[in-house]
């Protein structure tokens, strides 16, 4: 339960260390989900299988010295909102449930490349359009800390699975979800990385510039 609740950057520099293997890291989180996933319903597809594979071979990359970076065999959970070559990408709705992309969006490639392991898709607000994440097509979310309560969204599913290490990294909109489920922001700035990214390329279009000047603006009152 301990490896579950590590953040990113502890969890990397075990990583990098060999102190840890991406393959304890996956089996931890898959433990937590088969505990905690018939409560709060985070993921709609949930890759356990493609996840082991994966962390094999990045235990088997890391112990040959092609350590590829803070990410490499770190869990992430993308919001189902993300285009993810050869996995479902539903938006929420079951209009898209048999879309499957061709490719990568900007965000799944850019995960990819440095090594991170797509352990599921993640729950979500039909089509992102509502702040409570109650879903008729795939579950409504549950909060960790009351069951009862709502997750907050659109990022229900990212805003639980965070909260109840069932996966390190997750994505999405953060302001409610992260205000519902108490959970503490950590924002790791790696030399020559930008972290700030915009991915045009989803299976629905939102109004990102009214978003991204919010949250460099709330960005600006953090850090000054």
């Amino acid at each position: 339960l301990e490896i579950c609740y590590m953040s990113a950057g502890d969890l990397s520099k075990l990583v990098e260390k060999k102190e840890i293997s991406p393959v304890e890291i996956i089996d931890a989180h898959l433990s937590r989900i088969d505990a905690t996933e018939p409560i709060l319903n985070s993921f709609i597809t949930l890759l356990a299988d493609e996840s082991r594979i994966a962390a094999r071979q990045a235990e088997k990359d890391i112990q040959s010295g092609k350590y590829k970076g803070p990410l490499h065999g770190i869990p992430v959970g993308l919001k189902d909102l993300y285009n993810t070559a050869g996995v479902r990408t539903t938006s929420g709705s079951k209009i898209f449930d048999t879309f499957i992309p061709t490719e990568d969006c900007t965000v799944a490639r850019k995960f990819q490349q440095a090594g991170a392991i797509l352990i599921g898709k993640l729950n979500m607000h039909p089509f992102a359009y509502g702040p409570t994440c109650e879903n008729l097509d795939y579950g409504h979310m549950h909060n960790p800390w009351n069951p009862e309560m709502i997750t907050g969204g659109s990022s229900g599913g990212s805003g639980s699975a965070a909260a109840a290490g069932q996966c390190t990294i997750t994505t999405g909109s953060v302001m409610v979800p992260t205000g519902q489920e108490k959970i503490l922001l950590e924002l790791t700035v790696i030399p020559g990385e930008h972290y700030l990214l915009l991915a045009r390329d989803q299976t629905i279009e939102l109004n990102l510039h009214s978003a991204l000047g919010e949250s460099r603006q709330r960005y600006k009152s953090l850090v000054e």
